[in-house]
């Protein structure tokens, strides 16, 4: 920044100027730096209002759709100056003129100007207005404006004249180095320009396409990440992001930067985002505030792409997507940057209007096939390409002629065809196991004893209340049988005991049947063996003592071991149709084939004994439908209930193709032919 200085109209005249020349010296070096358009021309303006003693300033720079407005702008007057100036219109007339007119002017308070009786000056200030041009076309940057007291003599006004001219040379030298950088860059990135090209213009696949954009144009442009997004039927969808491989579609921020492409697509212009911004409209401020939320980015360039930018006779094509550029340290955008993500637009938006066009041709993908395969009839490739269809038809006759057998296999495992869960009969605490694992028992016999205390304790109350009633009863009729009514007193006694004889045989009664459906309560916590056989449950004793149960809950299994054996299996449920189909084909029962896994090699037979009607939803494995089968318990020496078996229901002849494949075939019926 110029450092302060103090007012020329106040300080000795050697001293003053001393300090614009140090002040010159400063702007001059300022010059000669990479600092952005708008902070040198913030320096620019502090310059002019410190040296010359100004109440206010501005630098305007024209907008083919705004008009002129300050860029920058110092107001020392407390009121709004410049927004009365950027609303006449004369002044901006005068801005106009100044602007086409390479010396500088001076306009006194209310002069007119324009023409038409409207003051360009309609303030009570001395305007000093000077062009910044470049040299040597003498194009404009803008019009730096300082509004000063008036009173001041012509010849201190001419000075003030010839020190914004020096000034507005300095800064038109400020634009040609600028300009210098501008065309040393696209100089120095022209092979990189040419192979960004290249690359971009080599395939005709508009993915392809899309990413040759995004890791390209992120070395042309020197970004951290660019992106390339699709506009069609009104959707922006993201195609590629440069370093990745693919596109997270249901990641926020790729939902977030969509949402905001689509609004700056439909706006028609590029959006820049730094750290000098202009103010947005809400369709677009939106999306944009949520997107950087997700991002963090701090400079943002949404640049549209088209087949054929606006020219001097044609207007520009409609948008086919979108090129995202982003950095995310550092938010300058300066000129060069612009115009690396200009290249990056021109030819990119060229390349991918041409990838979609093609890809949008009738038949694409089947002449895209053709063409991957028309070399196989060329001359010189014609003998191999017959040998191989022959191959092929001989291998499809095959499939197709050649009878297999057609089995189905599902989890299997054996398990003895008498077997029953025993189940709690009441709640309560296992107070002891009376067998273990592999021991014989009998149709009800105790397997373990539940205890509940709340029983024991109504079994003890209900027992001490039968026996006080006993005893009270008697009591009652020994005194009933002693008495002898003769007055009318004993008479109303008499009757009170016999009353109360009653009630107390009522009592006994009533705890009778209390104490019947106690022990049977009692009863019921004795488990007991539903049919003859063995305990097949591993570990019975550490599984069930002092364990808290529910009535109905599966305590452990008991099976007959010496009675017939069956094969149970799970099949899956997309596979029983073609068991059903074969019994009607056929004719029940079906062959199976089973080995065990604990004797690889040897193989046993059974038949279909029963095929569940209801298919097993669980939680832990995929929708079955349990097979029982039955087979001569002789050919397995080791029965052991649960041994898994590997089994092969045999469902007829069916040609080799539909064995090997008929999954396949299912899988495209049901989820692509459906």
């Amino acid at each position: 920044m110029v450092r302060e200085m103090s007012s020329p109209a106040f300080a000795p005249p050697v001293e003053a100027l001393q300090e614009i020349d140090d002040l010159l010296e400063e702007l001059t070096r300022i010059t000669r730096s990479a600092q952005s358009p708008q902070v040198f021309h913030r320096e620019l303006l502090d310059c002019a209002v410190r040296a010359l003693g100004a109440l206010a300033g501005a630098f305007w720079i024209s907008e083919p759709a705004d008009g002129w407005r300050p860029e920058v702008r110092v107001d020392q007057t407390g009121g709004s100056l410049f927004e009365g100036l950027q609303e006449s219109s004369a002044h901006g007339v005068l801005l106009q003129t100044v602007a086409r007119d390479p010396h500088a002017r001076l306009v006194l308070p209310g002069t007119n100007d324009s023409g038409d009786g409207t003051p360009a000056n309609p303030t009570d200030l001395l305007l000093l207005l000077c062009p910044v041009l470049t040299r040597p076309e003498g194009s404009p940057i803008g019009v730096l404006e300082v509004a000063q007291r008036g009173g001041a003599s012509p010849a201190t006004q001419q000075g003030y004249l010839r020190f914004l001219s020096a000034l507005c040379d300095l800064a038109g030298d400020y634009h040609e180095q600028q300009q210098l950088r501008i065309w040393q860059d696209r100089a120095g990135r022209l092979g990189v320009v040419e192979q960004f090209a290249e690359r971009a213009h080599a395939s005709l696949d508009r993915a392809a396409t899309a990413a040759a954009i995004a890791n390209e144009g992120r070395r042309l442009t020197q970004s951290d990440r660019v992106s390339v997004a699709e506009f069609r039927r009104g959707k922006c969808r993201l195609l590629a992001v440069s370093g990745q491989e693919q596109v997270d579609r249901r990641a926020n921020v790729v939902r977030r930067l969509e949402d905001l492409t689509q609004a700056v697509v439909a706006a028609g212009e590029p959006l820049w985002y730094g750290e000098q911004s202009p103010r947005l409209p809400p369709q677009i401020s939106g999306p944009l505030q949520k997107y950087l939320d997700e991002s963090h980015s701090q400079a943002l360039a949404i640049i549209p792409l088209r087949a054929a930018p606006a020219s001097d006779t044609a207007e520009a094509s409609d948008p086919v997507g979108a090129v995202i550029v982003e950095r995310f340290s550092g938010g300058t955008i300066d000129e060069a940057f612009r115009e690396r993500v200009g290249s990056v637009s021109r030819q990119g938006g060229r390349a991918l209007a041409n990838a979609i066009e093609h890809e949008s041709l009738p038949f694409f993908p089947l002449l895209r096939s053709w063409q991957k395969t028309r070399w196989m009839t060329q001359a010189r490739q014609l003998p191999k390409t017959l040998l191989a269809v022959g191959a092929i038809g001989a291998a499809a006759a095959a499939l197709a002629l050649i009878p297999a057998d057609f089995t189905i296999s599902g989890q299997g495992a054996l398990q003895p065809q008498i077997r029953r869960e025993v189940f709690a009969g009441s709640d309560g605490l296992i107070a002891e196991v009376l067998t273990d694992h592999g021991q014989p028992c009998r149709k009800g016999e105790t397997l373990a004893v539940l205890t509940r205390s709340q029983l024991d304790f109504e079994s003890s109350r209900v027992q001490g209340e039968l026996q006080t009633a006993a005893k009270r009863l008697a009591g009652v009729a020994a005194a009933r049988l002693d008495s002898r009514p003769q007055t009318a007193i004993d008479r109303e006694k008499y009757n009170q005991l016999a009353a109360e004889e009653e009630e107390l045989k009522e009592l006994l009664v009533n705890l009778e049947q209390q104490q019947g459906v106690l022990r049977r309560q009692k009863d019921e916590l004795l488990v007991r063996s539903p049919i003859d056989g063995q305990v097949i449950t591993w570990n019975v004793r550490e599984l069930l003592e002092s364990r808290p149960v529910q009535r109905g809950q599966a305590l452990l299994s008991v099976a007959d071991l010496s009675g017939p054996w069956v094969l149970e299996i799970e099949v899956p449920d997309d596979r029983v149709g073609h068991i059903l189909a074969a019994q009607r084909e056929i004719g029940p029962p079906l062959d199976v084939s089973f080995m065990l896994a604990t004797a690889p090699g040897r193989t046993c037979h059974g038949t279909i004994e029963k095929v569940a009607m209801t298919t097993n939803l669980d939680k832990e494995q995929p929708a079955h439908v349990l097979i029982t089968v039955a087979f001569d318990r002789a050919q397995v020496p080791q029965l052991r209930p649960g041994a898994t078996a590997i089994p092969r229901i045999h469902c007829g002849r069916r040609a080799l193709g539909y064995v090997w494949f008929h999954s396949v075939w299912e899988a495209v019926q049901k989820y692509v032919l459906f």
